[in-house]
């Protein structure tokens, strides 16, 4: 057979495997045929097919080139000329084909572009978009630089009502060394020989949500473990080791510095005996403690004051291990100054009463007391579950065993008999014993007296060296199990309250009243310690005149050993920020970190940061990429916000195959509602036969995009799931798909596909309630088209601003805006109706959960939305049809932002990004925006008579609204001229700004931060975003809302008044998605939010006439299970029968005035 019929049969072998998906077997048959016929031009081209399939853009051109130079046939040579437009700008975008590429083969590249006749199938739009790009092509890498890091500042999900954070300052994990693996269950002892070589990677440790720093210490006395184990064999030692602690709270980053400053002092080695006890005790007294003997809180004042002076300075000089981030430095300094100046101003007798100690055994009772209905399925709640198991011991127990619980009840050598004798007399307590040795871990570490102890004082027993300090300490020595000096104690305690101080550490200055929530076991902390002190069989003595004391200076005395061994090995960096914005400038090397630091770690550590960052996929496509390429490397994280809502781990993370299919994802432990996650990565890019088919992507990524359009319907807590992202963490998918292996085109056609309307699918919007079941993932329905319009608008703005960033090329309409400089930045004053400002309606403040919606005309957004503003939900109950295909209302009459850059309540200001041609339609046509949560519900009313049935998606308006002027306009900026305070990627301590009072002004200024106790951080910072959750608040007095009725997308010429917030109140009982409310409760609300915004004034004499007459109080019981009760009740027509007569007649009132003087107000409207 000759070689060009062999050539044939290659061409035709590499034809099957082209159409069977086997691209890599397709592009070694084509190169065979080339190679046995090298001036047949069909070879080539085939070859540049399966070459441009499988995204090797660089590879395809070289491939058309070659083709085109043996003279193709016309019918070939458009195809080619097709092709290599495509290829050319996949390949600049994905970075394949450089300029030097182009200008080597450029006279080829412009005779195939000539073939781009306008009738040529469809060349000239391609080599058009070609030509724009070539004309920035010795530009490109800068324009594309800028364009990503414009992508990373955007807001990744949606907006809070309220942006302020919770105070982690104790945590709750189980310490761990990260050298040594992921505790007790999961051992992956680092091997250091991987790290010791000069080209090495570097041995770095990220801790993401680093709160007290407990592992940051674990992991300190894991590698001083394991240096010295090197050293005592003769190895090499590791030179440096590097670890990043970041938190977005730099309340928690001051915290943990003071810690290291405390832990340099005593590693100095340069004190005396006894102020190095007081160092010790105030390095203790500050990770552990809610109060602190005077010398501790003069030794921590001391070293706060210390960091103030040496941060401060225009050259901070600090510990040789230590280095704080420039850019949290600020941040830090606002925390510490609030400590030095908190000196004197809180009392000790207050604090403790803000502090109670509930043992597990409280605890447990507790549980049964308030959830025992919870548990009736399982036979028995959890204590009368312990209580029959401890029965059936005490039956069962040998003489040895009941002698030592004798021991513990003041038995000590009593004979058997009086034992027994005693145990028949006083069963109950010998039951509750055993209960407590079951339950409660201070009995494993020899703790219970001193919990004892510190039930009644409320104090940690400092070293007995130091008693003599301490009035009545001794009598620690009379309390025993069963024997408590009660009255002796209460004594102690009243000279703990006049001598002892505050751990002022505890607090962040964010509470109305400045004092740290309760904890319900403070020694948990302890117990965690010493079991992490014994898995590492650290040394030293625990003294039982002051175990905890001595579980906890033993932990530090082994971590100051390490700094005084180590230390010019180690380098510990501080940095205040959003996690996924940190790593995104870690990875785009815009952050200020030295040059010495890496840009990648070696194991990551994230706590439950996942729970308020949108679970693993967040994960994968921010913190993952920052993962080394070593065998050592992974990431773990665990579940703390709500694991018992998910009813497997697959459920909550996806399957591990799935994550390796979709994502390169190697799952080491997919435990995490139990234990934890942990995952590295496989090597990338990834073989392409090795992840999922051009359909089942396109099919995974429809599910997904859906999912951030309406992910179904929220839950309450405590099975509230935190599914914040916007469209911008869609594209950032995109983007890390590509760098996975994807092909740029096939992540291109999704896109545009989206963006053009013209995506077909049978996926269903799933309607109902989060978490979804794993059987609902693969179920379909009939094919449709995805109803995108409304959402256009939000992918235009993220795409127009970051198109030179992405790594694939994009052809789209040309109605979109294309470029970074078409999208303008916009801001309005807004205002919070009663579903804010009134506590009995407030709904949970932190969560992410608040989108921007657009109108032109609210009658044609759905048939039964009237003037009142909360029949809006009307509307949004419909976006699951909407986006399944239902062409009302018309494209064009809406659009739905899913992440605002900011929403700041407090200042009342909106902002937001979107094209400018469209803003100047909407100005021009007068269209208005509201801003609505995403978990809005209503609770269903039991009372059978006279109702409307109203369907409640859980997805509803969440008002807040502006009446407009003519004189009015709406601010806009260019994206590129933005300040960063503009930003939801903004850290949360920089200034924010806000209008100047002056007329029609658009400029842009800055408002200080100065003098503000409260310090806050910008809605980009979603973890943790809750400083209270919605059943602890209540404590925040109730402002007066606003008067102000309509809203539009307006700036006023005058600074807004700042909106009020007032209580949060506990959330709904029950919620279904078929709601059953009284007309006469409808029709109060709207009368009531009429009054409330029209006529404050009248509002305030019904308010008082209720509150008068009993019912208010009665109100939040509609929380605690009784809503249908409350709802049902005389009292409550009452209210509702006075508030739609009262509304009734000033709306009236009004509308007559209104019609008699013939100025009828305008809808409300964008206005110039």
């Amino acid at each position: 057979m000759s070689d060009s019929a062999r050539a044939a049969d290659a061409k035709e072998r590499g034809n099957k495997f082209f159409k069977d998906g086997n691209l890599a077997e397709s592009i070694k048959q084509y190169r065979g045929a080339e190679k046995l016929d090298p001036t047949n031009p069909v070879y080539p081209s085939n070859l540049s097919a399966a070459l441009f399939e499988t995204g090797d853009y660089l590879q395809c051109a070289k491939a058309i080139l070659r083709s085109w130079s043996h003279n193709p046939e016309p019918t070939l040579a458009i195809k080619l000329s097709a092709r290599l437009a495509k290829a050319l700008c996949h390949g600049v975008h994905n970075r394949s084909i450089d300029f030097a590429y182009i200008s080597t083969n450029e006279n080829a590249i412009k005779s195939l572009g000539s073939l781009s006749a306008p009738d040529a199938s469809g060349n000239h739009a391609l080599w058009a978009q070609w030509r724009t790009l070539y004309s920035k092509l010795e530009n490109f890498a800068d324009l594309s630089h800028v364009a990503k890091v414009r992508l990373s500042k955007m807001p990744i999900s949606k907006g809070t009502p309220d942006d302020s954070m919770f105070y982690f300052n104790i945590g709750t994990d189980d310490i761990l060394s990260l050298v040594d693996g992921w505790g007790t269950n999961n051992p992956a002892l680092i091997d250091f020989d991987n790290f010791v070589h000069e080209n090495s990677e570097p041995l770095a440790f990220l801790f993401g949500g680093v709160g007290d720093a407990r592992h940051v210490f674990g992991t300190l006395v894991g590698f001083g473990r394991e240096q010295k184990k090197r050293r005592s064999a003769d190895k090499e030692t590791l030179t440096k080791a590097y670890l990043t602690l970041l938190d977005c709270h730099a309340a928690q980053l001051a915290r943990d510095l003071v810690l290291c400053w405390l832990i340099n002092t005593l590693a100095k080695d340069d004190l005396d005996r006894t102020a190095r006890l007081e160092v010790q005790c105030a390095l203790v007294y500050t990770f552990i403690a809610q109060v602190m003997p005077d010398y501790a809180y003069s030794r921590l004042i001391a070293a706060i004051r210390e960091l103030i002076a040496v941060l401060s300075s225009s050259q901070p000089i600090l510990p040789s291990w230590v280095h704080v981030d420039e850019n949290a430095i600020e941040p830090i300094l606002l925390f510490l100054r609030h400590w030095s100046t908190s000196t004197g101003t809180l009392k000790t007798s207050t604090f403790l009463k803000h502090h109670t100690y509930m043992g597990p055994m409280e605890r447990l009772m507790e549980l049964a007391r308030w959830d025992g209905a919870k548990y009736a399925s399982y036979g028995s709640d959890p204590y009368t579950f312990q209580r029959k198991l401890a029965e059936e011991k005490l039956e069962t127990m040998g003489d040895a065993e009941l002698s030592g619980l004798g021991n513990i009840l003041g038995l000590r050598g009593a004979p058997i008999s009086k034992v027994k004798e005693m145990i028949k007399r006083e069963r109950e307590k010998f039951i509750l014993l055993l209960i407590n040795f079951e339950i409660d871990e201070n009995f494993a570490w020899d703790l219970s007296c001193e919990a004892v102890w510190y039930r009644v004082v409320k104090a940690f027993l400092p070293p007995s060296q130091l008693w003599h300090r301490h009035a009545g300490f001794e009598t620690f020595r009379e309390v025993q199990y069963e024997q408590v000096p009660k009255q002796k104690l209460k004594r102690v305690a009243k000279e703990v309250e006049k001598t002892w101080k505050p751990n002022i550490t505890l607090m962040d200055g964010t509470e109305p009243v400045d004092y740290p929530d309760p904890l319900t076991d403070i020694f948990a902390i302890i117990q965690d310690v010493a079991a992490f002190n014994k898995e590492m069989s650290l040394e030293g003595v625990i003294n039982p005149s002051f175990p905890a004391f001595s579980y906890v200076s033993t932990f530090f005395d082994n971590v100051v050993a390490v700094i005084r061994e180590f230390g010019e090995s180690l380098q510990l960096e501080f940095i205040c920020g959003d996690l996924h914005e940190e790593m995104c400038k870690i990875r785009l090397q815009t952050d200020d970190r030295p040059d010495i630091f890496p840009k990648k770690f070696t194991r990551i550590w994230l706590s439950n940061v996942p729970d308020y960052t949108n679970g693993t996929l967040n994960t994968a496509i921010y913190v993952l990429p920052v993962l080394q390429d070593t065998p050592d490397a992974a990431l773990s994280s665990n579940v703390m916000f709500n694991p018992n809502v998910f009813e497997s781990n697959a459920q909550l993370c996806y399957t591990p195959g799935d994550l390796t299919r979709y994502l390169g994802i190697r799952t080491l432990n997919d435990q995490s509602i139990m234990d934890m996650n942990t995952y590295s990565r496989y090597p990338i890019p990834r073989p392409l036969s090795e992840l999922a088919s051009r359909e089942n992507l396109r099919d995974w990524l429809t599910r997904i995009f859906i999912s951030v359009l309406y992910p179904g319907i929220f839950q309450r807590r405590p099975n509230f799931v935190q599914l914040s992202n916007g469209l911008t963490a869609f594209i950032a998918l995109l983007v890390e798909l590509e760098n996975i292996g994807y092909p740029g085109h096939w992540l291109a056609d999704i896109l545009e596909s989206l963006m053009n309307g013209t995506l077909v699918t049978d996926r269903q919007v799933y309607r109902g309630e989060i978490p979804r079941p794993l059987s609902d993932l693969n179920q379909k329905g009939n094919a449709h088209s995805l109803r995108t319009d409304p959402w256009v608008a939000d992918l235009e703005a993220i795409v127009a601003s970051a198109r030179d960033g992405l790594p694939f090329a994009l052809s789209l309409r040309s109605d979109l805006a294309s470029k970074a400089s078409d999208i303008g930045h916009y801001r309005a004053a807004i205002n919070a109706n009663m579903f804010y400002t009134n506590p009995m309606m407030r709904f949970p403040d932190n969560d992410p959960v608040l989108s921007l919606l657009f109108y032109k005309d609210r009658s044609t957004l759905h048939h039964r939305i009237t003037s009142t503003p909360g029949t809006m939900n009307w509307f949004l109950q419909d976006l699951p049809d909407i986006i399944e295909g239902r062409t009302s209302p018309p494209p064009g009459t809406f659009h739905i932002l899913t992440a605002p850059d900011t929403v700041d309540l407090e200042r009342g200001e909106v902002t937001w990004r979107i094209s400018k041609a469209k803003m100047d339609v909407m100005r021009r046509e007068k269209w208005s925006m509201v801003v609505w949560r995403a978990d809005f519900y209503v609770d269903r009313d039991i009372d059978a008579s006279k109702k409307e049935t109203v369907k409640a998606t859980k997805t509803g308006t969440w008002w807040i609204r502006r009446k407009v002027n003519k004189e009015e306009t709406a601010t806009t900026e260019e994206v590129d001229q933005q300040p960063p305070t503009l930003s939801r990627a903004s850290s949360f301590w920089m200034k924010k700004s806000h209008e100047e009072p002056s007329s029609k002004s658009s400029s842009t200024d800055e408002k200080s931060s100065e003098g503000r106790k409260v310090p806050t951080r910008s809605a980009t910072d979603f973890w943790p975003l809750r400083k209270k959750s919605q059943d602890d608040v209540n404590e925040r007095p109730p402002l007066p809302p606003k008067s102000n009725s309509e809203m539009a997308v307006v700036t006023t010429s005058q600074t807004s008044p700042t909106p009020s917030r007032s209580n949060t109140m506990p959330e709904p009982a029950n919620s279904t998605v078929t709601t059953e409310a009284p007309l006469w409760l409808l029709n109060a609300f709207n009368a009531l939010e009429y009054i409330t915004n029209e006529h404050p004034k009248a509002m305030s004499i019904i308010s008082a006439i209720l509150i008068t007459a009993g019912s208010i109080p009665s109100i939040p019981a509609i929380s605690a299970g009784a809503g249908g009760a409350v709802l049902a009740s005389g009292a409550a027509h009452a209210i509702g029968a006075i508030a739609v007569g009262v509304g009734q007649a000033l709306s009236m009132s009004v509308k007559n005035t209104t019609q008699n003087s013939n100025n009828q107000v305008q809808a409300p409207s964008i206005s110039r």
